[in-house]
């Protein structure tokens, strides 16, 4: 390459870095997560007008048969705080602030008032078919698979999170979406409805092992990698323990002479565990590496706080959630781009949905998204 031409390539990182679309921040990141383990069949709850079509016995509002009963106690094994895909390390020593008064930025969340609204306990936490999750046992290295089973507490426990390289889930996709993010109440309900949007296509979203990748050595407690946009090839590198699930840092795929690889310090708290129905954290971040070979240096903000608990309606089918509401505040400089999102967490499955603004988003309650993406068949 000719010294015109790296120069050219330079400026262009340049442009990247301080335009309103250059590496959406943390926010963007925040339903990389939602994955369920490889080779177990994912099947939509059957469809039903009546209780006596459903052989649970129960034809939910949603148009979905609920699943049968079962074992709440057949859940994921926590022994000795090991981390499914991950290595037992604590998130203690993240910067995490906490707060439960409505001040600052955190006051301009949508005044839903969710918390009187709670979701139906019959309502099915994973489609028919509960999603089976290796356990990584601290004693022995073969023990057998158990099933993740939702006990519907309006919790979601960190070992309600099947997060794990080597996963794979099918996602419907929409980009520059109008969408509506105000629930209507059905049966009680604060209903989010996704079915079907606008331009939708399907693509397969799969956790890749950081150990196996460039980047390694500088993440070894990594847990998973995972492609963060469907626009982008940019992976997420994300750090799960029982405390929280953290972004770590951003990476290109591979090495190169421009490839990308910029860290959080601290990492971005994505999840704070056990993650509840009043739950809000902020984590502030000095973010530092190469964006396509360039130096690079900026800070973002992120807020997270869960508005309330509901249902949304996927694809794949209804599913009791908390929703997430999002802020992400990137300066550069003197130069401020904020970024809003929408995630939709149930227990054994993660997240659902996501909902990501353009830059710049003033409202809380967004209507054009960037980009969504919902949990498909």
């Amino acid at each position: 390459m000719n010294v015109q031409s790296t120069w050219i390539a330079r400026l262009s990182s340049w442009n990247r870095l301080f335009s309103a679309s250059a590496l959406r921040p943390a926010l963007g990141f925040v339903a990389g997560f939602s994955v369920s383990t490889a080779g177990c069949a994912i099947s939509a709850a059957p469809a039903c007008r009546s209780d006596s079509e459903c052989a649970s016995g129960t034809c939910l509002p949603s148009g979905a048969c609920a699943a049968m009963a079962a074992d709440a106690s057949a859940r994921f094994g926590q022994d000795g705080g090991q981390l499914v895909g991950g290595d037992g390390t604590s998130a203690g020593d993240s910067s995490i602030e906490t707060s439960s008064s409505d001040t600052g930025k955190a006051a301009d969340s949508a005044s839903i008032d969710l918390q009187a609204n709670e979701v139906a306990k019959d309502a099915p936490a994973t489609p028919a078919d509960a999603v089976e999750t290796q356990a990584i046992d601290s004693q022995t290295s073969d023990a057998a698979p158990t099933l993740c089973v939702p006990n519907h507490d309006g919790v979601v426990a960190w070992s309600e999170l099947p997060l794990a390289a080597g996963l794979s889930v099918p996602y419907h996709v929409a980009h520059n979406v109008t969408v509506d993010l105000v629930p209507k109440t059905v049966d009680g309900i604060p209903t989010w409805d996704f079915t079907t949007l606008t331009n939708d296509k399907v693509i397969q979203l799969t956790t890749l092992d950081p150990k196996t990748l460039w980047f390694s050595k500088y993440y070894p407690t990594a847990t998973y990698a995972v492609q963060v946009t469907e626009s982008s090839p940019l992976l997420g590198i994300f750090r799960l323990t029982d405390k929280a699930l953290e972004l770590l840092a951003v990476a290109s795929p591979v090495d190169s002479l421009f490839a990308t690889r910029i860290t959080y310090d601290p990492p971005a708290v994505m999840l704070q565990l056990p993650l509840t129905g009043t739950a809000k954290w902020t984590t502030k971040s000095s973010v530092s590496g190469q964006l396509d070979g360039v130096i690079a240096l900026w800070s973002e903000t992120t807020e997270l706080t869960v508005i309330g608990a509901g249902q949304v309606v996927t694809p794949l089918g209804a599913f009791p959630v908390l929703a997430i509401q999002g802020r992400v505040d990137k300066q550069i400089g003197l130069m401020i781009t904020t970024y809003r999102s929408y995630a939709f967490v149930t227990e054994c499955y993660g997240v659902v949905a996501k909902v990501d603004s353009k830059a710049n988003e003033t409202q809380p309650v967004f209507s054009q998204a960037a980009e969504a993406r919902r949990i498909g068949p």
